[in-house]
């Protein structure tokens, strides 16, 4: 995400997803990536949609900072 290469970003992230699906704490980490990705893009509607899953695994692990950031996110 931070060298912009979007497309290749997003396709390694989803492939982490595929293989890790029951971890919340890589999930949360992804989820917020996808949606700053998606900010990217200008789709909003799909980063609102993943900011507020990782909000829901980063709760998961119990982490306030965490899920403040991401909160932030989505404001």
């Amino acid at each position: 995400v931070d060298g912009q290469d979007y497309k290749a970003a997003m396709r390694y992230l989803n492939d982490a997803l595929e293989t890790y699906p029951a971890d919340p704490g890589l999930a949360n980490s992804i989820y917020n990536s996808r949606g700053l990705i998606y900010q990217e893009w200008k789709d909003y509607a799909r980063a609102d949609a993943d900011f507020r899953k990782a909000v829901r695994f980063a709760t998961e692990i119990g982490s306030t900072r965490i899920q403040a950031m991401y909160l932030r996110n989505i404001a």
